[in-house]
């Protein structure tokens, strides 16, 4: 019978500079080199079932990713996990499997970042940390350039988009120990801080300093994590609240 898996995944080293696209590649020729049993797309130009629940941003390690995929044929979690893991390349790993039910995706509702400072940013990150920690709100503004179809409206070309966001909505539990910044990012009505705005909001370069974070945690609503459980205990428990 088919079967659909949540799988955690770390992704560190140099694979962490890999794009969205370059990433799926990577992670499909890793299945195929495993020799599961995927389940392929209807149409002309077939594709493996897989996806990122939530895609980390390029630069970004992270320890807990979530990757969705499709197989046709009955797998036990270990087995899947050993076969997985025999083919990954340096830099990525599977920690955890989980059966699915039904055709949704599982929707993130939290995530944990953490950086080491370097030792000359120290004393502006921790002033910025605590500015931002005094502050009712910190707004910032995001320009969105219009669709490519609606660039052009009756001879006249057609202005960005721009939006007012609080990162104090999207941005909590904000912690400097000693050179570890940490910090916790939440939705509000659907929307998302970046991590680049989290970080510049708290005294880092967006540019240079993003390949120093980890997203060290991904919550995601009605699935249950566990670890250690046996095949059997997998299937006498159901997967989603």
């Amino acid at each position: 019978m088919p079967q659909r898996w949540a799988m955690w995944m770390a992704v560190s080293g140099d694979l962490r500079f890999a794009s969205h696209h370059d990433m799926m590649r990577v992670i499909e020729r890793t299945l195929l080199r495993a020799k599961l049993p995927l389940k392929y797309s209807q149409g002309f130009s077939p594709r493996a079932i897989i996806s990122l629940a939530f895609p980390r941003p390029v630069g970004v390690a992270t320890h807990r990713d979530l990757l969705v995929l499709s197989l046709d044929a009955d797998l036990l979690r270990q087995d899947l996990l050993d076969a997985t893991n025999r083919c990954c390349p340096i830099g990525l790993s599977f920690s955890d499997a989980i059966p699915l039910e039904g055709k949704t995706t599982p929707q993130p509702i939290e995530c944990t970042f953490q950086l080491t400072v370097p030792s000359k940013k120290i004393d502006t990150v921790q002033r910025a940390v605590e500015h931002f920690l005094s502050q009712e709100s910190c707004n910032i503004t995001r320009t969105k350039p219009p669709k490519r179809r609606k660039r052009r409206v009756a001879g006249q070309i057609s202005e960005p988009v721009t939006r007012t966001l609080d990162l104090k909505l999207l941005i909590d539990n904000v912690q400097l120990n000693d050179n570890t910044l940490s910090w916790r990012q939440k939705p509000h009505q659907t929307r998302w801080a970046k991590p680049t705005e989290a970080i510049a909001a708290l005294g880092l370069d967006p540019t240079g300093d993003m390949a120093l974070a980890t997203r060290t945690s991904l919550v995601f609503q009605d699935l249950n994590e566990y670890t250690g459980t046996t095949d059997e205990e997998i299937d006498r428990e159901p997967n989603t609240t």
